[in-house]
């Protein structure tokens, strides 16, 4: 017996536009959001502030506010419930300008823009970032034709009559089963793991 399975798939596929940068992760993981200046001058005594972009109705939502050694971490004031105690900075980077921050436990509600401001430097400068989290991330694109063989199992001829089980990557499994009392039919799971 041969059946065909014809499988088109685009899971995740990213291309590269201007804009923001964009970082995916998977949910319940750390992430590094990286702001840094082209300059490397010393931040230490500067303020930085990082947010997270409106979505629908939402105004902005403090996400981590450095001010010459002053922030969240320590005593300061204002950042948004669902970061606290989530969100750090690295100390001894901040001499290299770098203001990057650590998201821990990442969660669905953390998708979105997020932006690094520097509101007093001369220029001014403000860095986009792109947030996705996901359950399963799976970065690349399939897009091909299967043929699937069914072998008979006659072992096990009054439970399952054919089964197969096929992996494609590392990252998708696609499983056929079928006669199931009595009649033949498809059963087909698509399985997304993720690394």
């Amino acid at each position: 017996m041969l059946i065909t399975l014809h499988v088109n798939l685009l899971i995740n596929t990213s291309f590269y536009l201007s804009g923001p940068a964009v970082i995916k992760v998977k949910e319940g993981t750390d992430v590094m959001l990286p702001c840094s200046l082209s300059t490397k001058e010393n931040i230490t005594s500067k303020l930085f502030d990082w947010k997270k972009v409106a979505q629908k109705d939402e105004g902005l939502k403090e996400v981590f506010l450095y001010d010459g050694g002053s922030h969240y971490n320590n005593g300061l004031r204002g950042q948004s419930e669902e970061f606290k105690g989530r969100v750090s900075h690295f100390q001894d980077e901040l001499k290299h300008g770098n203001a990057s921050i650590i998201i821990r436990n990442t969660k669905i509600s953390d998708n979105g823009g997020y932006t690094c401001d520097f509101p007093r430097l001369q220029p001014p400068q403000t860095f986009n970032i792109e947030l996705v989290v996901s359950e399963c991330y799976v970065s690349y694109l399939i897009h091909k034709v299967f043929y699937i063989f069914l072998k008979r199992n006659k072992s096990h001829r009054s439970k399952e009559g054919f089964f197969v089980g096929l992996c494609i990557g590392k990252n998708l499994a696609i499983r056929y089963v079928s006669r199931y009392m009595g009649h033949d039919s498809i059963h087909c799971n698509i399985f997304q793991y993720c690394a």
